[in-house]
C-alpha cells in the first residue's frame, strides 16, 4: 500500500509542478488564471504534507502544515471566486467577495496557527483546542456551502449565455461543474471519516490517503481545462440584471412586462427592428455561421446588443440561442426533405446548417421537433421514396 501511495504522491507532484509552470509561462494573465495558480499551490502543499505524514518527515510536515490544515476550508471560497472571475470584472472582485473568506480567516487565526504552535511545543498552550479538537474538521463543511453557491451561479450563467451566443459549445462550463462535484466528493469523504472517528474512534483507513488519490485524479482534469479556460465575454447589461449584487449598478432590463419591468423602447420601434433582423438573417443566411453572436448582429444592424435582447426577450419571448437555432433546425429539415441530400450524412448536414457539434445538434433538434434527427431523416427518406 505504501508503494502505491508513493506512486500516487509522486504522480501528483509531477502533474502539479508541470501545471504551475504552464500557468506561470502562460501569455494570458487573467485574474481567473491567478486564482487557479493559488489553488494549485495549496494543492501542492497539501500533497507534500500528506506525503510527510506517510513517511514521518517532521520538517516537511511542519513547513506545509499551516496551508494543508486550512486547505479544505479555503478551497471552496477560492473556487467560488474563480467561477465569478470567469464572467465578472476583476477590478473589485476580491473586495466584493471578501465576506466568503471571513470564516477561513477565523479558522486560520484561532485554530490553525494555535494548533501549529501547540504541536511544535508538544503541549496544549490553548485550552480551547483540547475541547474543540474533535469537532474542528467538521467546519470544512463551509467549503461545501461555497461549492453549492458556485454551482448555483454556473446554472444562472448558462442561462445568461443563451441570450448572447447561438452556440454554447465554445463556452461549455460543464467541466467546472464536474470539478465542483469532485471537490464536494472529496470533502464529503473527509467529513464522513471525521464523523466516523467521533462516534467509533480512530478508523483503520485514514481519510487523507483516499483524499490524496482523489486530488491527484482531479489535478489532471482541472489542469487541462483550467489552462484552456478563457473569460466568457458577455455584455454588462446581462450581468446587471442577472447579478445586480455583483455589478452594483441599476439599469433598465429587457424582461417582459409580465414580470413588471418596463422597456424604454416602444412597440413600433421594436416591430421595425424585428423586420430588419428577420430580413438580415434570412437574406444573408447568418444562421449558418456557427459562432454567430448577438453582438455581431448588433454591429450589422448598427444598433445595440441590448436593444436586440429587448426585442427577442420582451417582444418575441425567445432567447437569442433558440431564435437562431430555430432557423438552423428548419434548414436541416428542409435539406432532409430534399432527395438530393439522401446520401449526405446527418452530421454533415448539421455542420452545413450552423451546428458545430453532434451532441448539441441532436439535443436541440429533439427539443424543437419532438423526435431525433435520425428518426426525422428516416421518415423523410420514406416519404421521398413514396413520392417518387
Amino acid at each position: 500500500m505504501e508503494l502505491f501511495l508513493d506512486f500516487v504522491f509522486w504522480l501528483g507532484f509531477f502533474i502539479n509542478i508541470v501545471i504551475l509552470y504552464l500557468f506561470f509561462k502562460s501569455k494570458e494573465k487573467g485574474y481567473h488564471k491567478k486564482i487557479l495558480f493559488v489553488i494549485f499551490l495549496i494543492v501542492l502543499c497539501t500533497l507534500l504534507s500528506f506525503y510527510a505524514i506517510l513517511h514521518e518527515h517532521l520538517l516537511l510536515f511542519y513547513s506545509t502544515f499551516i496551508v494543508q490544515d486550512g486547505a479544505a476550508i479555503l478551497i471552496g471560497p477560492l473556487l467560488l471566486l474563480y467561477v465569478k472571475s470567469i464572467f465578472l470584472s476583476s477590478k473589485s472582485l476580491l473586495r466584493k467577495n471578501a465576506k466568503y473568506f471571513v470564516v477561513p480567516f477565523i479558522y486560520f487565526t484561532f485554530f490553525t496557527i494555535p494548533y501549529f504552535i501547540s504541536m511544535y511545543t508538544d503541549e496544549y498552550l490553548f485550552e480551547y483546542l483540547r475541547i474543540c479538537d474533535d469537532f474542528i474538521s467538521v467546519i470544512n463543511a463551509y467549503s461545501v456551502i461555497c461549492c453549492f453557491i458556485s454551482l448555483y451561479i454556473l446554472n444562472r450563467i448558462q442561462h445568461v449565455i443563451l441570450h448572447y451566443h447561438s452556440n454554447t459549445d465554445s463556452v461549455d462550463l460543464g467541466w467546472i461543474k464536474k470539478l465542483l462535484i469532485g471537490v464536494l466528493t472529496i470533502i464529503g469523504v473527509d467529513l464522513l471519516f471525521t464523523l466516523g472517528e467521533l462516534f467509533w474512534g480512530e478508523l483503520s483507513w485514514n481519510s487523507f490517503f483516499l483524499i490524496s488519490i482523489g486530488i491527484v485524479f482531479l489535478l489532471g482534469y482541472l489542469g487541462y481545462h483550467g489552462l484552456a479556460q478563457s473569460r466568457v465575454l458577455l455584455p454588462m447589461f446581462l450581468f446587471e440584471y442577472h447579478f445586480p449584487k455583483e455589478t452594483q449598478k441599476k439599469t433598465e432590463t429587457f424582461i417582459s412586462k409580465k414580470e413588471g419591468i418596463r422597456s424604454k423602447y416602444d412597440k413600433s420601434e421594436m416591430k421595425d427592428l424585428g423586420v430588419l433582423l428577420k430580413n438580415l438573417i434570412e437574406k444573408e443566411e447568418l444562421f449558418l455561421e456557427p459562432d454567430l453572436s448577438l453582438g455581431y448582429l448588433a454591429e450589422l444592424l448598427s444598433t445595440s446588443d441590448k436593444k436586440i435582447s429587448t426585442l427577442l426577450n420582451q417582444h418575441m419571448n425567445i432567447s437569442f440561442y433558440n431564435y437562431i437555432n430555430g432557423y438552423r433546425v428548419k434548414e436541416v429539415m428542409r435539406k432532409l426533405n430534399d432527395p438530393t441530400y439522401d446520401n449526405i450524412t446527418l452530421l454533415a448536414i448539421a455542420y452545413e446548417c450552423g451546428f458545430n457539434s453532434k451532441t448539441s445538434f441532436n439535443r436541440i433538434f429533439r427539443n424543437m421537433v419532438g423526435i431525433s434527427p435520425s428518426e426525422f431523416k428516416k421518415q423523410a427518406f420514406l416519404k421521398n421514396k413514396k413520392d417518387q
